[in-house]
């Protein structure tokens, strides 16, 4: 007869294949999970990377046409001075006939001093009383008859070339500006003729702005406080080229331009 054995080891081994599927199964779920944490912050750090993205383009792109309408501007100006220069070289050519007259050239110089008088009124505040100081001392001169016809349009020729590079150059000057009703002392930052921005010995920042017929002073702070400081220390380092963030000086009252 044949006996019948136990069926306990069996029972055993299995118990032990069942321990050994949970133990292997345990570290592929913590590596499963672990892999779902890494994916979810590699997301998030997509995100962040695609909106560090849009915002530098926004800039960019807010940066080009604030490029686009200053250039647009200086044109405009540049074109006006052409125009006069125009004027001049047609006066210029006029002179080489003998028979010319001083007496006949003085009107266009008038003119000419005129037109030149109201557009430096017409541009930012820098040193806007020394210019038309300069157009008005030629005029008295011709008037009283210290300069000829042809000298004053020689000399009002030179003021409208200054005038000229006014509108292409940039720098850091110091001059009077009447603030809150006050007359002060500031260090000035010219852009052009199209904006100008001021720092007083008492630490106001700000820009002029057209209001009305002529034009103030705005005090700015906070972000826009430092955004001009960064600007004159730019340009008393003598850093004059690059990429300048600086406040919209060029937002008028009345939508003037």
């Amino acid at each position: 007869m044949y006996r019948l054995r136990p069926a306990v080891p069996w029972l055993g081994a299995a118990g032990l294949f069942v321990a050994a599927t949970a133990l292997a199964a345990d570290p592929i779920e913590s590596l499963a999970e672990k892999l779902v944490n890494l994916r979810s912050e590699v997301e998030s750090l997509y995100d962040r990377i695609e909106s560090s993205r849009r915002d530098h383009r926004n800039q960019m792109s807010a940066g080009a046409q604030r490029k686009a309408e200053l250039e647009s501007r200086v044109q405009r100006q540049q074109l006006e001075i052409r125009k006069l220069n125009r004027k001049l070289a047609e006066i210029r050519e006029s002179m080489d006939s003998a028979s010319k007259q001083s007496s006949s050239i003085e009107p266009f110089v008038e003119e000419v001093a005129e037109r030149l008088t109201t557009s430096i009124g017409d541009r930012i505040p820098f040193k806007t009383a020394e210019r038309k100081a300069a157009v008005q001392d030629l005029l008295t001169k011709l008037d009283k008859g210290e300069l000829s016809g042809p000298r004053a349009l020689n000399q009002m020729w030179g003021l409208l070339e200054d005038e000229f590079r006014l509108t292409k150059g940039s720098g850091l000057f110091r001059q009077e500006i009447v603030l809150d009703g006050e007359e002060r002392l500031a260090e000035v930052v010219r852009i052009g003729t199209m904006m100008m921005f001021f720092e007083t010995t008492n630490g106001q920042r700000g820009f002029a702005r057209r209001q009305g017929d002529g034009f103030g002073y705005v005090v700015v702070s906070d972000k826009a406080n430092d955004l001009v400081a960064d600007l004159f220390d730019s340009f008393e380092k003598q850093v004059r080229t690059g990429y300048f963030e600086v406040p919209n000086a060029l937002l008028t009252n009345g939508g003037r331009p």
